[in-house]
């Protein structure tokens, strides 16, 4: 707590302190302004992260030791958020004030790609993202967190747009490495860079949300061999119920719970009970309520394992298009305007966001809108919309320097890739992206 506290205050001397340069006019004016607004927003993002450490207001109810684990878990990566975040500060400045190099090298890590990754990290986290307890105040403290990380990258790009010309190292730290987390935190590390594995990755989800469907068909297939009557299990209600009304009359104290817990224990007494009638050899025998308690439980293990991987895959949307944010601060218009950004990294880009875009209008189109699907639904058309308006209003007004090496070689490299992807384009929505890319 202390040494967070510690590297919080030393952010702010950095910010105060080319304040204090700017009024008494002992440096360049627009250097030192660009170092205030950078360490400034950065330590607004700390000062965030370190209000999240006293859990003020958070009620103290948790007496699951699972919980308290967690909150250990999420208060021990604050703490290292906080360190990490200092360092990449202290770094830009020295890069600011010109006492050190922008390395490519393994022992100089670009400070850009650090802060870059903080970013996403703090993005993908608990302490960025959403409370699973539905805790107002925890929530509260997460919305803050995002919006104070939208504010450190602000700061960042301000400081780049700033400088850019001041300091020729700053031109470089927008290199493969960044360009690679931030693309890869939206559309996924098997987007990046792969030319083929999208056709075959298409339908991932599709396949994961079908095994279920699969897995019980088999089951009630195995039931149904056993002579087992699917509907009476499904429904316990049906009116075809001649033969059924007959067996409830002689199993009305085997009634089928919904609990998963107690179906466990009635298949648990009905076994106890028939090898304690048939004696310490007996032979278990077949009962017909346990087998709608197995069929029942069966059906509903497999409908909560379905409802989990639906959560987990609408938190995952849910962290990309946050960081969806990173990508199009990148792009905008002052970042355009200054043309700092290398046509590496820009022409880059183009395709990976063409591969994710077409696998999300791929799983649109095959989703349902039914139930909890719905929300993941949601998330994927708000991602879709997202890049679109990024590859139409953003990269398409980027324009090549006179001084950029190789235009033409990593140009046609770009071009050949966009036109794989209008090749293999799912619809007209699709195919424009990729005809307003080629242009670009």
């Amino acid at each position: 707590m202390e040494e967070s506290r510690k590297s919080m205050l030393k952010v702010q001397a950095i910010a105060n302190e080319a304040l204090v340069k700017e009024c008494d006019g002992k440096g360049d004016a627009e250097s030192l302004r660009a170092k205030s607004v950078f360490a400034t927003s950065c330590a607004s993002l700390m000062m965030s992260l370190y209000m999240q450490l006293s859990s003020c207001g958070n009620p103290d109810t948790s007496d699951n030791e699972a919980d308290e684990d967690d909150e250990e878990d999420v208060t021990e990566a604050v703490h290292e958020f906080i360190a990490d975040l200092a360092d990449a500060v202290a770094s830009f400045c020295e890069l600011m004030d010109g006492n050190a190099n922008a390395g490519d090298g393994d022992e100089d890590e670009n400070p850009l790609a650090a802060a870059a990754g903080l970013l996403v990290n703090i993005l993908s986290s608990p302490v960025g993202g959403e409370d699973a307890d539905n805790n107002v105040v925890q929530a509260s403290a997460s919305k803050l967190t995002r919006e104070t990380v939208k504010l450190a990258w602000s700061g960042i790009i301000a400081a780049m747009n700033a400088l850019h010309e001041k300091q020729e190292c700053m031109k470089i730290l927008l290199n493969e490495d960044v360009m690679t987390i931030l693309i890869e935190s939206v559309c996924g590390e098997d987007t990046n860079g792969a030319d083929q594995k999208d056709d075959e990755s298409i339908d991932e989800s599709d396949d994961a949300s079908s095994d279920d469907e699969e897995v019980g068909s088999s089951v009630f297939a195995d039931a149904n061999n056993m002579e087992m009557d699917l509907d009476q299990v499904e429904n316990t209600s049906s009116k075809d119920s001649d033969d059924e009304e007959a067996s409830s009359k002689e199993t009305d104290d085997d009634s089928v719970e919904l609990d998963p817990s107690q179906l466990e224990n009635m298949l648990l007494e009905d076994s106890d009970a028939e090898m304690s009638d048939s004696g310490p050899h007996g032979v278990l025998e077949h009962h017909a309520g346990a087998d709608k308690a197995l069929a029942q439980l069966i059906k509903l293990k497999q409908e909560a394992r379905k409802a989990s991987q639906t959560e987990r895959e609408r938190v995952e949307l849910c962290n990309q298009l946050r960081c969806a944010t990173l990508l199009e601060s990148l792009f905008s218009a002052s970042v355009l305007k200054n043309s700092w950004m290398p046509i590496e990294a820009v022409l880059g880009s183009i395709a990976p966001i063409l591969r994710y875009r077409k696998v999300l209008a791929k799983n649109i189109q095959s989703s349902t809108s039914s139930g909890q699907s719905k929300k993941a639904l949601d998330e994927k058309n708000a991602i879709l919309d997202k890049l679109s308006m990024l590859l139409k209003d953003r990269v398409s007004k980027y324009r090549c320097r006179s001084e950029d090496s190789d235009v033409s070689e990593v140009a046609m490299k770009a071009s050949s890739e966009i036109c794989e992807e209008m090749k293999r384009s799912v619809n007209s929505a699709d195919c424009s992206c990729c005809s307003i890319a080629l242009i670009t």
